[in-house]
């Protein structure tokens, strides 16, 4: 199973995601993130059959970390050279709370052999990926003009979700979610 660990927007926040990604420019040469998909990547885990285990990790780690509130930030691109390859929208937390729940997610899922990633964690959400020929010119004249919003959203459980890929892009399925603060 290919499994990753998300927050997953509720439904204020998505619906304001939902309304960034319909105005982002080119959409010929993006593929905009479908609105089910849009979730913040606490930690990407891959081909795993470890997904009982994770569970069990992952309900522990989230009774320690309390609900929390998020604000939409600054919208950017990977890389910030050359050709983008994704859209994104930073997401601001109220506290340390999404820090701390990024880092014990890092922490404890190395006794089931998953290493630390290796980046910083930047707590964003992807909008869209580039398809072709993407302008960096236009997706950058776009992102100078967005301001963020005063709009906040309190997060309140994480998810354990199964990717599979297809020829028509990638199809989730959740697996667990696990409220935080118990």
């Amino acid at each position: 199973m290919r499994l990753f660990i998300a927050i997953e927007p509720p439904p204020p926040l998505l619906e304001y995601l939902t309304e960034l990604s319909a105005s982002l420019p080119s959409k010929d040469a993006l593929r905009v993130t479908p609105a089910t998909h849009l979730h913040l990547t606490l930690k990407f885990l891959g081909e795993t059959q470890e997904g009982d285990e994770i569970i069990s990790i992952l309900r522990e780690l989230s009774s320690e970390v309390p609900p929390f509130l998020v604000s939409p930030g600054r919208c950017g691109i990977f890389p910030e050279r050359g050709q983008p390859r994704i859209v994104w929208c930073s997401l601001i937390p109220s506290s340390s709370s999404l820090t701390e729940l990024n880092r014990l997610c890092e922490e404890r899922l190395l006794s089931l052999g998953f290493p630390r990633e290796a980046r910083p964690f930047t707590p964003h959400i992807t909008l869209a990926r580039a398809k072709r020929g993407v302008s960096p010119r236009g997706v950058k004249e776009w992102i100078d003009v967005q301001s963020p919003s005063q709009l906040s959203a309190e997060i309140r459980e994480v998810s354990l979700v199964r990717s599979i890929l297809g020829s028509n892009g990638a199809r989730y399925s959740r697996l667990a979610t696990l409220p935080l603060g118990g």
